[in-house]
């Protein structure tokens, strides 16, 4: 990340960047292109868990904490100015 900066990326590119390598990895070891030995497997896993939770909360609890079966803190938290 680092050299990238310094090599003139802006940091939303690096992280555009970041965020793409994550997404491109195979995460199927049933599939062509996995790679066990991918240091960096357990964070791509985890990017596509976040993922997938922002598309339902998104997608099908329409962004809405109040909906039943959800337990989000926003719901809970009175509205401040």
């Amino acid at each position: 990340v680092q050299s990238a900066l310094e090599a003139g990326m802006s940091r939303g590119d690096v992280l555009y960047t970041v965020f793409g390598n994550l997404a491109a990895r195979e995460l199927d070891p049933g599939k062509a292109g996995y790679n066990a030995a991918d240091p960096y497997l357990g964070v791509a896993k985890q990017f596509a868990n976040k993922v997938a939770v922002a598309k339902y909360y998104t997608e099908t609890m329409q962004g809405d904490p109040a909906l039943p079966g959800s337990s989000s803190r926003a719901a809970k938290l009175p509205n401040t100015v």
